[in-house]
């Protein structure tokens, strides 16, 4: 990779975007809270979800606001305001007495927090790294994706120790403790080259929503998140319902899970430098529709084949969580390569709509399809057939290699 200025300064603001990212990922190991949710407000394992589908949506939806925040105020002022915000959502959620409350709290106040840090590292990954986008966002997000890998355990083993309003208000002091020292140091390159500005291809984010690219890459984008969201937030709880995994057991899966979505990321990041966006979200749809089908046969396996229907399980879930880390690598790759890197963090706030898109279709869709007769195998059912459509439209919506803004 070539650096903006010097590989030493370049490598540390992604190690600081990584490590922070840490923190704002830990919505991935959301599925771990659901039973003590539920168990201590007396509500039912669906209605337990709704934190993390406000979440995922309000993170979403802000993000072309939080690209406007950053433009304006900065990295390091971005990042505080976000950590600030993110960690006083955990601390309330941990003081709530209704699945209202911690749905405002986590998912609300936390979601609006994650979004305006969220970009921080993706713009310093960018303006430090700019010739591998794909490579250096995925590098950024490494922690993002990685985050349930570390909070999953330490969750569940305080949630042992605690129960889970004291977990919140532990994890609220130290999510925001690790955001707030990483961002002290981030900022953008000191000497820019203001003469070569003009040369920088970039589309206004007005021209970019009247395009069929931007709306091409939207659809598959959201298609993508709806699979990988809905199984990740289901994780915890099918490891345990379909699979026979204990409580710890589908925490540590949980966790070993995480490492899939952290690789992901730069794995596909790198795969859309090399190979074009529209090969690698082929690449992602082929591999969503084997992992459904792994999952549909672990489902014809009995309780007397376990330990078989265990594996096949842990094997059909890693692919989902590596594909979601992929597509949020695939994704801010494509917005750099189709739209340039002139209003880079705009246009990417409207392209990650698609995620809050993506996290309110998968939370309503999984929750009916595990109501239905037949639970799980119609969910896997479901997600043969959105892996097919994504095929479909990834085939005919996305642009071939080399028809890019710059």
């Amino acid at each position: 990779m070539k650096y903006a200025h010097g590989s030493a300064r370049a490598v540390f603001m992604i190690i600081l975007g990584a490590t922070m990212n840490l923190c704002l990922g830990s919505v991935y190991s959301f599925s771990i809270y659901r039973a003590p949710l539920a168990a201590s407000l007396g509500i039912d394992t669906a209605s337990s979800g709704y934190p993390y589908m406000v979440f995922l949506a309000t993170f979403a939806f802000m993000m072309p606001l939080a690209g406007l925040i950053l433009d304006r105020i900065g990295p390091r002022k971005a990042a505080m305001l976000g950590g600030v915000l993110m960690a006083s959502g955990w601390i309330l959620a941990g003081s709530a007495d209704t699945i209202l409350m911690v749905s405002l709290a986590y998912g609300l106040l936390g979601g609006c927090g994650v979004a305006i840090a969220y970009g921080v590292p993706l713009a310093l990954a960018a303006r430090w790294v700019p010739t591998r986008p794909g490579l250096a966002a995925g590098l950024a997000l490494l922690g993002f994706g990685m985050s349930a890998f570390i909070t999953a355990p330490l969750g569940n083993y305080l949630i042992g120790q605690y129960d889970v309003s004291v977990t919140f208000r532990i994890m609220g002091v130290l999510f925001g403790t690790v955001t707030l020292i990483c961002a002290i140091p981030m900022h953008y390159p000191s000497q820019q080259d203001k003469k070569s500005a003009p040369q920088v291809a970039g589309i206004p984010p007005r021209q970019m929503l009247s395009s069929i690219k931007f709306w091409g890459l939207w659809l598959c984008f959201t298609l993508g998140t709806v699979v990988g969201l809905t199984m990740i937030g289901i994780t915890g709880l099918a490891a345990q319902e379909f699979a026979g995994y204990s409580a710890a057991a589908a925490a540590a899966a949980v966790s070993l899970m995480a490492i899939a979505n952290g690789i992901g990321r730069p794995l596909f990041g790198s795969i859309a430098d090399s190979v074009g966006i529209r090969r690698a979200a082929l690449l992602t749809y082929t591999i969503i529709t084997v992992a459904a089908l792994i999952l549909l046969a672990a489902g014809t396996f009995t309780a007397a084949d376990g330990l078989l229907r265990g594996v096949l399980f842990a094997a059909g879930f890693v692919f989902f969580w590596l594909i979601l880390g992929g597509w949020l690598a695939i994704a801010p790759a494509a917005t750099a390569q189709l739209f340039g890197r002139r209003y880079y963090s705009r246009n990417y706030g409207f392209v990650y709509t698609g995620y809050g898109a993506g996290a309110i279709l998968g939370t309503q869709l999984s929750g009916i399809a595990l109501r239905l007769p037949g639970g799980y195998q119609a969910l896997f059912f479901g997600i043969v057939a959105t892996g097919i459509i994504g095929l479909i439209m990834s085939s005919l919506l996305l642009p071939r290699s080399g028809q890019n803004a710059n």
